[in-house]
């Protein structure tokens, strides 16, 4: 680690577009640092890539919906020696739904609704509030929220009532960003969101043309060029800001 080292905690690490982005920056930024969250340590290619980036990547266990083992999950980080600064950015990616196209109306639609707020929104405040002390600590106060922008009001008035769990679940979420936005907005902080689109993965499927690894490249480029000026904006992967 040097002066200059950026240190992320990354949540939902281990597949999709989490993984991608760690493989990315460790790419594009040498002087990066990672402290991968994954709900499963064992998983064999965030392994690989740590054994890969040996010094520059630390995994630990991240379960979303235990808000206690977060809590201390964020604790013990804290004692590691790249994390002796502080953190610079966390990035909440990780995501989950059990809902379907149709769920709004489906047999289980307030289980899908339960299940989707429960890790999307409950299980991303209880992160970033876990790891606000070490974010405080950090040179760069940066949060980055994954989200989609049809879960905006406005896009879903014109399009289809599908993943009604999950794009609900992300609204709320997008309401939570902005009232954090404008509480740590005093102590200097940069919390922006991001439309990753849509790409290949276990969510997004087979059929979507680009891949997580596009994926990655665009959030990156997006987010890693924004600043305080950019405090509490909202990003399309293309470039576009766009209504909360």
């Amino acid at each position: 680690m040097t002066p200059n080292s950026v240190t992320y905690v990354i949540s939902g690490a281990s597949r999709g577009l989490g993984l991608a982005l760690c493989r990315h920056i460790l790419t594009v930024s040498p002087d990066a640092f990672i402290f991968a969250g994954v709900r499963n340590v064992n998983s064999e290619e965030i392994q690989a890539l740590a054994r890969e980036h040996d010094g520059r990547m630390s995994l630990f266990k991240l379960d979303l919906l235990d808000h206690v083992g977060v809590k201390k999950a964020a604790e013990e980080l804290a004692k590691h020696p790249a994390a002796a600064r502080g953190i610079d950015v966390l990035v909440n990616n990780a995501a989950a739904t059990v809902g379907s196209r149709d769920d709004v109306l489906a047999e289980n639609a307030l289980e899908a609704l339960s299940s989707d707020v429960q890790v999307n929104l409950i299980g991303t405040a209880a992160v970033t509030l876990a790891f606000l002390p070490l974010l405080r600590a950090g040179a760069r106060k940066t949060i980055w929220t994954i989200t989609t922008r049809t879960a905006t009001i406005s896009d879903a008035l014109n399009s289809h009532a599908f993943a009604a769990s999950y794009t609900a679940s992300k609204t709320g979420l997008s309401m939570w960003t902005v009232k954090l936005s404008r509480a740590v907005a005093p102590e200097g902080f940069t919390v922006l969101a991001l439309s990753p689109g849509w790409f290949k993965s276990n969510m997004g499927g087979p059929q979507a043309q680009r891949s997580s690894k596009d994926a990655a490249k665009d959030t990156y480029n997006v987010l890693s060029t924004k600043t305080v000026a950019d405090h509490a904006t909202f990003w399309d992967y293309t470039g576009e800001k766009l209504s909360w």
